[in-house]
């Protein structure tokens, strides 16, 4: 799951931009994007659960 935050940046900052050439709706543009902010917060959010279980275990206490 990682790899693919990395790998979308690398994709739509270097690589295959044609789709910029596309005739994309604006709502469709907008929805794509508050997905994708949803996905990265759902990201974040299982992580930082993932790392405050581990210290708990570790260290007695949470660190995020």
């Amino acid at each position: 799951m990682y790899e693919f935050f990395y790998w979308y940046r690398i994709k739509s900052n270097y690589r295959d931009l044609e789709f910029l050439d596309k005739d994309i709706d604006d709502g469709q543009f907008k929805d794509f994007y508050k997905n994708y902010f949803k996905l990265t917060i759902s990201f974040y959010e299982a992580l930082k659960k993932m790392i405050n279980n581990l210290s708990k275990m570790r260290l007695s206490k949470e660190i995020l």
